[in-house]
């Protein structure tokens, strides 16, 4: 992914890449992954990815902040013999189309109510359309748990010590 230029693009004036993880970023190569076909990530898409980088990463925030402060009215669907449907977050429309089993269209995108991503599912031509709105409040409330197991990587002169220890754990 990196090779790709996601989520770290490169620096201008410099083909080095930027390596500063946010939850932004985080979020990027999260959709990036969600969005694979078969191991791979179609060219329209990475294209896509980047090239939208601008308009996503509000959308990123704004999931992030829905997952913290649910800012999104939830939207309820109720039928005659009382089944209940409660849709909640953010969602994104990445306005992706398929023909002959090739992604030929990415965006622009979108960030969508939980009553907007609805209306889009009821009205999408399955056909053409494979990705439909991802939510992505839930997307950043998986990254926000995952963040908080996540185990702590040791810095500096500690690190070098344990690197050497287990170096010569090997050794022996």
């Amino acid at each position: 992914m990196r090779r790709l230029g996601i989520p770290f693009g490169a620096r201008k004036g410099t083909s080095e890449r930027a390596l500063e993880v946010t939850t932004i970023s985080k979020m990027e190569l999260t959709l990036a992954l969600l969005l694979r076909v078969y191991g791979t990530l179609p060219d329209v898409v990475t294209n896509g990815l980047r090239s939208f980088r601008e308009d996503l990463r509000p959308i990123y925030r704004q999931a992030y902040l829905d997952s913290l402060k649910r800012v999104y009215l939830v939207a309820r669907v109720s039928t005659p013999n009382g089944e209940r449907l409660s849709v909640q977050g953010l969602f994104l429309d990445l306005n992706i189309r398929y023909s002959a089993g090739q992604a030929i269209q990415f965006g622009p995108p979108r960030a969508l109510s939980p009553f907007e991503a609805m209306s889009v599912f009821a009205h999408t031509e399955i056909a053409a359309r494979s990705y439909l709105p991802l939510n992505m409040t839930a997307v950043a409330e998986m990254i926000a748990e995952r963040t908080r197991l996540a185990p702590t990587i040791p810095r500096g002169s500690y690190a070098r010590r344990q690197v050497a220890s287990a170096q010569s754990d090997l050794g022996k």
